[in-house]
């Protein structure tokens, strides 16, 4: 790593909670004294102020979270590089499609449009007002409204439509190999997440970046949470970690929520050694930034409630890299 490098990562590091600050929320008695303990770190200073009102829920935290990493994540990508801003723009492509793809499924379904994960373009608009998918187009925009379109080129109206829309990204092409694998990790663990939710097998495989076809269709076909755990950690050694990982976070909840949760904790844990190149590093930056406020929104819902502390210390401690 160049001196550039180092204190790019250093100075976006450096304010990141550390292992260490996430094990005292989780030993903390209450929010209060939880978010007074990471006061020093931007992201404690910002809760600092929510909890001072002294009228304020856990949502009211978790919206703050995410407002808060929105921001920083646009300040980190004007900061970058003209010409390696393409890592994170391919990042953000691929979150964006994910949530499109739901949004689009929601509203299908008649339900209130919401979306998976609170990065990229599409987590900054205002969905509370939409009700068709016109209304959709019309607030996403041209290049929105170009990953729209990919989502429903096919004229599915089920899952099959996030299969459609991921395939035809081809952003990954130009990625270096090891933000590569950390990109195609995220990538198929949507979709095998996916399949436990549709009825039957996807009508179109994707293409694949971090397994072979015959073992994502074996894995499509499991519909139980345990002998997906199983099968993951079989398949190569990518996903022997995830697997426990997984298994680990299951105790949490199980929920298909928590996969979400799985799959950000990990990329994160694998981003350990992108320190080599300025592309390596401001992508293992940004997944780190993104995972931080998962793992913070995280860790304070199950303090607030008093609920799997143990548990929460113990994958911490295991595989949170700060």
């Amino acid at each position: 790593m160049s001196m550039y490098e180092y204190s790019v990562a250093k100075n976006v590091l450096t304010r990141l909670l550390s292992r260490e600050d996430l094990i005292s929320i989780l030993s903390s008695r209450n929010i209060e004294t939880a978010i007074k303990t990471i006061a020093d770190k931007p992201i404690g200073a910002r809760l600092y102020q929510i909890i001072r009102s002294k009228t304020y829920s856990i949502t009211d935290l978790e919206s703050e979270i995410d407002r808060f990493n929105l921001e920083r994540l646009s300040i980190f990508k004007q900061t970058c590089r003209k010409d390696k801003v393409y890592i994170i723009d391919s990042i953000e492509k691929l979150f964006d499609s994910i949530n499109i793809a739901y949004i689009v499924l929601n509203l299908i379904n008649g339900s209130k449009p919401s979306i998976i994960y609170p990065v990229g373009n599409v987590a900054i608009l205002d969905l509370s007002s939409i009700s068709s998918l016109e209304e959709l187009k019309n607030i996403l925009g041209k290049d929105l409204g170009k990953l729209l379109d990919l989502v429903m080129m096919d004229g599915f109206r089920d899952y099959n439509l996030l299969f459609s829309a991921i395939n035809t990204l081809k952003d990954h092409l130009l990625l270096p190999y090891k933000v590569k694998r950390i990109y195609g990790f995220i990538r198929d663990s949507n979709l095998i997440k996916t399949c436990l939710l549709m009825k039957q097998e996807p009508v179109k495989l994707p293409s694949l970046l971090t397994m072979s076809h015959e073992d994502f269709i074996n894995l499509c076909r499991s519909k139980d949470l345990d002998q997906l755990m199983r099968m993951l950690g079989e398949i190569n050694p990518l996903y022997k970690g995830f697997s426990e990982l997984f298994s680990e976070a299951y105790n949490i909840s199980k929920n298909l929520g928590i996969v979400d949760f799985a799959i950000l904790l990990y990329a994160s844990h694998i981003s350990r050694d992108l320190i080599y190149s300025y592309e390596e590093v401001i992508a293992r930056t940004y997944i780190l930034m993104i995972t931080e406020a998962l793992m913070l929104k995280t860790v304070l819902t199950n303090l607030w409630f008093n609920t799997n502390i143990e548990y929460l210390k113990n994958i911490v401690n295991k595989w949170w890299i700060i």
